[in-house]
């Protein structure tokens, strides 16, 4: 669950880069947008622009909540430093996989990443590694602490120092062997 909860505010991360990409004028079609309108042409559906944009939404959406629970489901504990890097990586391997693999290949929506306009290419590189941190934010499950290491807990550092002082002002067995004097 971590990593779908995870996955969206990935998507919202993406989404936001990709907005004010395109607030700039750059950036061509968004992908997304590009797809979703190849899926319908392919299954001869020809919906109206509003429903075309909700269905890509629902579409980004749905896929980045799919790509944050695999993530989420093969991810190791670690930091959240960690988790993010990790997350970033895991963002830059979905756009490769996605834009220089499935989507121009099955899907014939784009062309392949190497080909297509370097202003888009560099928003969706962006965009992937905003999802991905942000995906890594969200699912770090830091590693559970080792119970043979020391942790001190300091609001009773004060109680533990003086209960400390107690046992060995009085302790029964001498804290070392009296030392040797020459009789």
């Amino acid at each position: 669950m971590r990593g779908v909860i995870g996955g969206l505010a990935g998507t919202l991360a993406h989404s936001a880069v990709m907005a004010a990409t395109r607030a700039t004028g750059l950036g061509g079609k968004l992908p997304p947008k590009a797809i979703t309108d190849e899926m319908l042409e392919s299954l001869g559906a020809d919906p109206s622009e509003p429903t075309r944009v909700a269905l890509a939404v629902a579409n980004h959406v749905g896929f980045g909540l799919a790509a944050g629970a695999v993530f989420g489901a093969v991810q190791p504990p670690m930091s959240r430093g960690k988790s993010m890097l990790a997350g970033a990586a895991y963002g830059l391997a979905v756009w490769f996989v996605s834009y220089q693999g499935w989507v121009p290949k099955v899907l014939g929506a784009m062309p392949r990443a190497s080909r297509d306009r370097p202003d888009r290419q560099a928003m969706m590189i962006a965009a992937h590694v905003a999802f991905g941190v942000a995906l890594g934010a969200v699912t770090a499950r830091p590693p559970a602490a080792d119970p043979h290491d020391e942790f001190i807990d300091a609001s009773n550092l004060d109680e533990r120092a003086a209960e400390a002082a107690h046992r060995l002002r009085y302790a029964k067995t001498p804290l070392a062997e009296p030392p040797i004097t020459e009789s």
